[in-house]
């Protein structure tokens, strides 16, 4: 899961069914285990804003809603479908819609020549009741982009390319950039993200991975529209030969400055990127993460899972750093853009994984780090960390803050289950263990 410093209530949890890699404990005293038990994978988790504790799960059985963790409510009942995994997005502000992709994250384009059929089930689904009722409003689905400043203004990439929405999702405009278009049909196209500009609801990426008859990323290019879709350009990412071998696919993350629509950000295999000008141009802001050599000592890789800026201060970043054999993991920290990085990892258990960042809301001096060690909390942008009392049955893939209720923490296990905990992490309590299947 990543849960954006810029949109708060949308969190993402990914499972991938490594629960067999890692030996189950059962939770010590404290722990709210309040999702599913082993056997019913969690998809995604949307925290609502405006209304404390409540919250929305999508899992193979369905989509499921509580206010506190003791009861869960089944809404496939009143328009979604059943069987189907996707991702929920709730929007940043009360009021807004919530909205639920039927389908995979990333999307790749359907080539005109070769078309292939989109499964039935992957459309998008709408809520204007936090989830009672839905109704279909796009019968594609892909990543979706809401903005933060209006949550009527939608961007959605699907299968068959890109439209746009000003009213909710009630009509859709299809938009075909000539610059995507001109790529169809000659090279493998990927969507793996759609990002609006939090400052601005006018500017839009789009991220490509273009690839060649060998399957693997050749380039990483950026489509770019800065008056809503009407017109569009194709900005070149960092141009670079991937190490033989390295799926860059795996590593991609692209964050926008929360204040300034023209800074970007993307972390590859290769390292950190900064653009400040849209994406035209590009430098290397890697000096200092950690890095190790790989393919007899010829290639640089960089062990970047995820990219977090800070939303009061977008110069200052983290980077959520994996754990292998060639790199401790932890949390590196710049106050300067990128242009140099320090470990932050005092009072962190390394080596570990940091799996996911999540910051308080309401202050952006406390941060949440989900580990393979446990959930840590810092109250000083990462001087320093504490582990937060009880520990988890398993490793730590999530950790969301309620933006309602920036007390009320969320925690997502490699094997698949969901807790939750009052006060910041003092103390975890027990309540009800499983979704109803």
């Amino acid at each position: 899961m990543t849960q954006s410093p810029e949109r708060p209530s949308i969190l993402l949890i990914l499972t991938l069914g490594l629960a067999a890699a890692f030996p189950l404990a059962a939770a010590e005293p404290g722990w709210i285990p309040i999702g599913p038990d082993e056997g019913q994978e969690v998809q995604s988790l949307a925290a609502l804003p405006g209304s404390p504790g409540r919250v929305a799960v999508a899992g193979y059985s369905g989509v499921f809603r509580t206010d506190d963790g003791t009861r869960w409510e089944l809404l496939n009942v009143q328009g979604l479908p059943f069987g189907e995994s996707g991702t929920l997005y709730a929007p940043a502000v009360p009021g807004g819609s919530l909205f639920f992709a039927v389908g995979p994250s990333e999307v790749i384009l359907q080539p005109e020549d070769d078309p292939f059929p989109q499964p039935e089930a992957w459309k998008l689904f709408e809520s204007g009741d936090a989830g009672t009722t839905w109704r279909v409003v796009n019968e594609s689905s892909g990543p979706l982009a809401v903005s933060d400043l209006d949550p009527k203004r939608l961007y959605l990439a699907t299968v068959h390319g890109i439209e746009t929405s000003r009213d909710g999702g009630e009509t859709w405009t299809p938009v075909a950039p000539e610059p995507l278009e001109s790529l169809k049909g000659s090279a493998f196209l990927e969507i793996p993200d759609l990002e609006m500009a939090p400052s601005d609801p006018d500017t839009v990426y789009i991220l490509l991975k273009l690839a060649g008859d060998h399957g693997f990323p050749d380039d990483v290019v950026l489509l770019r529209s800065r008056d809503g879709a009407a017109t569009w350009e194709l900005v070149e990412g960092p141009q670079f030969q991937p190490p033989i071998g390295v799926r860059r696919v795996a590593v991609d993350d692209l964050a926008i400055d929360p204040l300034d629509a023209d800074t970007l950000y993307l972390a590859l295999s290769e390292g950190v990127f900064r653009s400040t000008d849209g994406g035209a141009t590009w430098e290397s802001r890697s000096d200092g993460l950690p890095f190790y050599l790989t393919n007899s000592d010829r290639d640089t890789i960089y062990p970047v899972g995820s990219l977090f800026l800070d939303r009061e201060e977008p110069a200052l970043l983290y980077a959520a750093i994996r754990h292998s054999e060639r790199s401790p993991g932890g949390v590196y920290r710049s106050a300067d853009g990128g242009a140099s990085w320090s470990p932050a990892n005092t009072g962190l258990q390394l080596p570990t994984s940091v799996n996911d960042l999540a910051f308080d809301p309401d202050d952006s001096r406390v941060l949440y780090a989900a580990t393979s060690s446990g959930v840590f909390r810092s109250a000083d942008r990462g001087d320093s960390w504490a582990t937060t009392p009880g520990r988890l049955p398993t490793p730590v893939r999530s950790v969301a803050v309620d933006p309602a209720s920036p007390a009320k923490l969320f925690a997502g296990t490699y094997d698949s289950r969901l807790f939750t905990t009052e006060e910041g992490g003092r103390p975890w309590r027990r309540t009800a263990r499983e979704l109803p299947i």
